[in-house]
């Protein structure tokens, strides 16, 4: 073999080598997940009369890779959870079943834009304080993290309700995310 063949040789084992060390060092990028949720606003305690029906309305940010849907075989909506799809004691005659609200407000939530979720409860006629524990999935496909919310909830006497403000909880500010 020519001596020129032996160095050629050489190198070429060298830089393999140096390369698969060099890969070896490198950190791997964390990948960003396909589905992921952050909650835009913390709700405060909600405060109901038996009976009475109010509004809530939930902002998250779309953290994933995927765009999220309002329509089609993987929209995204709220299901009950903790125990997951058990029957609410707060289910309203406009929810899409027992233990799930609602579905996405938005049509089409781009990663890092955010969407809302708008849904009614409707208090029972037992006074007491309730948690409700709701979170975001996408239909068919997996639950999105990061969409978990646990909603308190008072149902007290008229008066007490009447006093403790409005008939609309709201987890929004009015200013868009940029």
């Amino acid at each position: 073999m020519s001596s020129f063949f032996v160095k050629y040789m050489y190198c070429l084992l060298a830089a393999m080598i140096l390369g698969s060390i060099l890969l070896l060092k490198i950190p791997a990028q964390a990948k960003e997940p396909d589905w992921a949720a952050e909650k835009y606003k913390e709700i405060d305690e909600l405060v109901m009369a038996p009976g009475a029906t109010t509004t809530v309305r939930l902002g998250f940010v779309n953290k994933g890779r995927y765009n999220w849907r309002r329509f089609g075989k993987n929209f995204v909506s709220l299901y009950t959870v903790k125990p997951k799809y058990h029957r609410s004691k707060f289910v309203d005659t406009t929810w899409l079943g027992p233990s799930q609200p609602a579905k996405l407000n938005t049509p089409l939530v781009a990663p890092n834009r955010l969407g809302y979720v708008e849904f009614n409860l409707k208090a029972p006629s037992k006074t007491g304080v309730y948690k409700e524990t709701l979170a975001l999935a996408a239909e068919n496909r997996n639950w999105i993290p990061g969409g978990e919310v646990e909603l308190t909830i008072t149902v007290g006497k008229s008066d007490q309700a009447a006093t403790a403000g409005s008939d609309q909880a709201s987890a929004v500010d009015q200013q868009p995310l940029e």
